[in-house]
């Protein structure tokens, strides 16, 4: 792994005028993505992660990552440096980057629009129901007004020779 990423960053250092750049990384049972992104002063940042991990939450978060490291470190005390310069929203960054959701307000929003459209949709489906339902209730009562109708001139027929014979 390690080689891989000394590889793409070397290679991205050669080529800063393409800041991102996606290498995948298939074995039998791991499939992986390598995303980097460059900078024009010389940083890189490399992010391994599974391949269903959509990559512009990952060059969103790099990116983010990037700015606060130079704005933590100028060029003039990265150059001076004798050991490595720790990044401490590193560590929170990828708690958060566990779960896309956290990360990702685009995610998040198209999570809750997928849930609006299931809530949605069982809603139209229960009111076809209910407009199916009152159609046959409909159908039943005009039924029962035929039928009265019916019985009313039936009855009158039958009760025609009653009232005759007073």
């Amino acid at each position: 792994m390690a080689l891989h990423t000394r590889a793409l960053c070397a290679r991205k250092k050669k080529t800063p005028h393409k800041p991102t750049h996606t290498h995948t990384h298939k074995r039998t049972s791991i499939d992986y993505h390598l995303h980097c992104q460059s900078t024009v002063d010389g940083l890189c940042c490399i992010v391994v992660c599974d391949s269903a991990y959509p990559s512009n939450v990952v060059f969103r978060m790099s990116n983010q990552l990037l700015m606060d490291y130079r704005e933590r470190y100028p060029v003039e005390v990265r150059r001076t440096a004798t050991a490595p310069l720790p990044l401490p929203k590193l560590s929170h960054t990828l708690q958060q980057a566990v779960d896309v959701k956290n990360i990702d307000s685009f995610s998040r929003i198209n999570d809750d629009l997928d849930q609006t459209q299931v809530v949605l949709l069982d809603t139209i489906n229960a009111m076809l129901e209910r407009g199916q339902k009152l159609g046959d209730l409909v159908q039943q009562s005009e039924d029962l007004s035929l039928q009265s109708k019916a019985f009313y001139t039936q009855a009158k027929k039958q009760n025609s020779w009653c009232c005759s014979v007073m």
